[in-house]
C-alpha cells in the first residue's frame, strides 16, 4: 500500500480473508515515533488480520507505506501468518504480525479500516504473489 491516507484519522487497517467474519484472526502490533513506543494484542478478532495500529492513519493528509507478506497463502494445510511493516517519514515506524486460524488457502482479500473510514483517492494498492516459493 503506498501514498496512503484515509478519510478520517485513527483507523486501524486490517485483511479480511476469504469474506471470513468469524473470530479467527489475531495480531500483535509494536510501534514508535521517537518519543513512545507500545504494543497491543488482538485476539479472536473478526474484522480481519490487522497490518497496523493506532499510528497509522493518525493523519488524513500525510501518506504513510505499509507492507503485507503473507505467508503459505496457497497452502491449505496450515494457519495463515502475515508479517507487516508500516512507515511515515519523520513520524512513525511499526512491525506486525497476524494470523488467520484457518486452513484454506487465500482466494479473497478485504482491506478495511476499524473505524470505517474510507481510503483517499490516490491510495496505491498493489497485490503479488510467489509462484512454488
Amino acid at each position: 500500500m503506498a501514498n496512503v491516507t484515509t478519510s478520517s484519522a485513527g483507523n486501524t487497517p486490517f485483511v479480511r480473508l476469504n469474506s471470513d467474519s468469524a473470530t479467527n484472526y489475531s495480531g500483535t502490533i509494536l510501534e514508535g515515533n521517537g518519543t513512545a513506543a507500545q504494543s497491543g494484542r488482538r485476539s479472536n478478532n473478526s474484522q480481519g488480520v490487522p497490518i497496523g495500529g493506532t499510528f497509522v492513519g493518525s493523519s488524513t493528509t500525510e501518506p504513510y507505506m505499509l507492507e503485507a507478506n503473507f505467508m503459505s497463502y496457497g497452502n491449505s494445510n496450515v494457519y495463515k501468518t502475515v508479517i507487516s511493516r508500516y512507515g511515515r517519514a519523520g513520524a512513525e515506524t511499526e512491525a506486525d504480525v497476524g494470523m488467520w486460524r484457518s486452513n484454506s488457502a487465500i482466494t479473497s482479500m478485504e482491506i478495511r479500516n476499524d473505524g470505517g473510514a474510507n481510503f483517499n483517492a490516490g491510495s496505491t494498492f498493489t497485490i503479488w504473489g510467489i509462484l512454488c516459493a
